[in-house]
C-alpha cells in the first residue's frame, strides 16, 4: 500500500488555506441580468364628499383603481451595465394610466428612490421599454345613489366615469452568475 507524504511547505500552505477559509470576492462571468418590478402601496385620496356625516352612512362616490392586464413586460437588463458588472440596481418610477388603459406618462417616483448608478440613464430606457407595453383596466369613479326601499335603504351606481390613475413602481435589476459569500474577511 502506498503512504501518502506532505512537505512541510505543502502542509503549512494546506492549513493556511483551510483555516482562512473560502472567500470568494470575484465575481464570475456574467451572462444575463434579471429585473423584477412591485407596485409600492400608497394610501388612496379621500372620497370627495368624506367630510359629511351623511358620506360616512352612505358615500356619493367610490373610487376603483386601475388594475394591470397581466403579462406584464420584464425589464431588461443593460448590455452596457451587464458587461461592466453594475450589479443590482433599483430604479422607482411614477407611471400614469390614462382613461384607455395604456401608460400615459412615467416620471420620477418620490415613493421609492433610484440607485445612482452610471448606467442610470440605460437602466431608466428598459423600464420606459416595458412599461410602454404595460396595460391596465382604467380607473374608474362611481357615482353613487341612495334609493329608498320598503325594506330598507341601499346604494346603486348611477354613473360610471373613467379616469386616470397613478402607480409608484420599484425595479430592481440584478445580475445573474456573480459568486457571493457570506464569509467574513
Amino acid at each position: 500500500m502506498r503512504q501518502w507524504r506532505l512537505s512541510p511547505g505543502v502542509a503549512v500552505a494546506l492549513i493556511g488555506v483551510l483555516w482562512a477559509g473560502c472567500r470568494h470576492t470575484a465575481v464570475a462571468p456574467v451572462g444575463e441580468g434579471v429585473s423584477s418590478y412591485k407596485f409600492v402601496e400608497r394610501t388612496p385620496p379621500p372620497a370627495r364628499n368624506a367630510g359629511t356625516a351623511r358620506a360616512a352612512v352612505f358615500p356619493t362616490e367610490q373610487l376603483i383603481n386601475a388594475q394591470p392586464i397581466p403579462p406584464l413586460a420584464a425589464a431588461v437588463y443593460p448590455k452596457a451595465a451587464l458587461a461592466a458588472h453594475a450589479g443590482s440596481v433599483t430604479v422607482g418610477v411614477l407611471i400614469m394610466v390614462g382613461t384607455d388603459g395604456c401608460v400615459a406618462d412615467m416620471g420620477a417616483s418620490f415613493a421609492t428612490l433610484s440607485t445612482p448608478t452610471p448606467w442610470a440613464a440605460e437602466f431608466r430606457a428598459a423600464v420606459e421599454d416595458a412599461v410602454k407595453q404595460w396595460r391596465f383596466r382604467p380607473a374608474e369613479i362611481r357615482q353613487l345613489e341612495l334609493v329608498k326601499a320598503d325594506d330598507g335603504d341601499y346604494q346603486r351606481v348611477a354613473r360610471r366615469e373613467k379616469a386616470e390613475w397613478t402607480f409608484d413602481v420599484e425595479f430592481t435589476f440584478s445580475a445573474t452568475g456573480e459568486v457571493v459569500s457570506g464569509l467574513a474577511r
